[in-house]
């Protein structure tokens, strides 16, 4: 099956959960619900740690795990996609996590278990967990982390064989740094703000204008794609960023940004920043 289709056996085993009525009902919903958008999002990413080995890419956004090829195949339904096939699913277990659940349990379950993989982390520690939550989601409360946390462990989600290093395209980078650019843009105003968003416009600039051979993209984009892991493990480990960030040291991502300016000027993609006598309007086109 392609993946839009056992997208669409996996929504029909857990109609009730998000909850829909049929195909109609479906699309209506997503077209008009930004939190059923949401809910569709945290289910797909949380299905991975209960059986379906599924080939969506899921990057770090606000409100956490977030596929933008799960966000094109779910809008792009038609009457001929099958909600009646069955997928490999441990369906009775999944529901018993996520039915009922707000999305706030779902986008917290969903969070924890992004940081988790993204650090490999071989054990997990309640009080770093809380905390973590506690300063990327403050809106959730603490009681919702505690019971997310202690369902992760009960059912030992962490050592399931969710999919991981699967492959990513120029369209899931650009997702990865809209995401990062999303997160940055609401901390305070300093030069380590202007760094850091400064460095993913650049990198996604050069994404759209280059226009290199079939390998040389390949290392572009795994260039590009480590540089924003950086990113996004320094975020997720450095719990008081956001009232600090103008404090915070960041000359390793500093040196990082600049070898990749000068690896992107060397392709003739686009000049480095601090090129005398650059024309900035190659910037703005």
């Amino acid at each position: 099956m392609s993946n839009i289709e056992e997208l669409g056996c996996f929504l029909n085993s857990i109609k009730e959960t998000l909850p829909f009525d049929d195909e109609k009902d479906f699309r209506k919903k997503i077209a008009e619900s930004k939190e059923f958008r949401i809910r569709v999002q945290k289910l797909v990413y949380l299905s991975k740690f209960f059986g379906w080995d599924n080939n969506y890419h899921f990057n770090f956004h606000p409100r956490g795990p977030y596929s933008v090829e799960l966000s094109e195949d779910y809008n792009h339904f038609t009457s001929q996609v099958s909600f009646k096939k069955e997928i490999n699913l441990r369906i009775n277990q999944f529901k018993e996590f996520t039915v009922n659940k707000s999305n706030d349990f779902l986008e917290t379950a969903s969070t924890i278990l992004y940081y988790l993989k993204m650090i490999n982390a071989q054990t997990i520690n309640e009080e770093k967990i809380i905390e973590i939550l506690r300063y990327i989601k403050p809106h959730i409360p603490q009681k919702t982390v505690e019971e997310a946390f202690k369902k992760i462990t009960i059912l030992n989600l962490l050592n399931s064989n969710a999919t991981s290093n699967l492959e990513y395209d120029k369209k899931i980078i650009i997702d990865k740094i809209e995401g990062l650019q999303r997160i940055f843009m609401n901390f305070e105003s300093c030069s380590n703000q202007t760094l850091i968003l400064g460095s993913l416009d650049y990198f996604k600039l050069a994404l759209k204008k280059e226009n290199l051979k079939s390998d040389e993209t390949s290392n572009l984009l795994n260039a590009i794609y480590d540089y924003c892991e950086k990113i996004e493990i320094f975020y997720f480990t450095n719990y008081k960023l956001i009232d600090e960030f103008a404090y915070y040291d960041l000359s390793s991502i500093d040196e990082r940004f600049n070898q990749l300016q000068n690896y992107i000027s060397n392709l003739n993609i686009i000049p480095r920043l601090y090129d005398e006598n650059v024309d900035l309007n190659i910037f703005y086109e």
